[in-house]
């Protein structure tokens, strides 16, 4: 991406971690949810690449979960 790249951009800022979305307050997380779910009835293709994701994103989230536990 250019604007990583270019001269004296310094660091990226570090990437959100698993298990944000959770620390949310109730409200906010229906407002994501109401907005993402907005989007994805307005724009069918990135509804599907949405859902797709989220899908992966819960499946990675339960298997580390798993693997956690397993490690105990």
């Amino acid at each position: 991406m250019w604007w990583v790249r270019r001269p004296g951009a310094g660091r990226p800022a570090p990437l959100v971690g698993r298990g944000q979305f959770r620390k949310l307050s109730q409200p906010v997380g229906f407002a994501i949810v109401l907005v993402a779910v907005a989007i994805g009835w307005l724009a069918p293709l990135f509804g599907l690449s949405l859902l797709a994701f989220l899908l992966v994103d819960a499946w990675r989230g339960y298997r580390a979960a798993q693997r956690e536990a397993a490690a105990g």
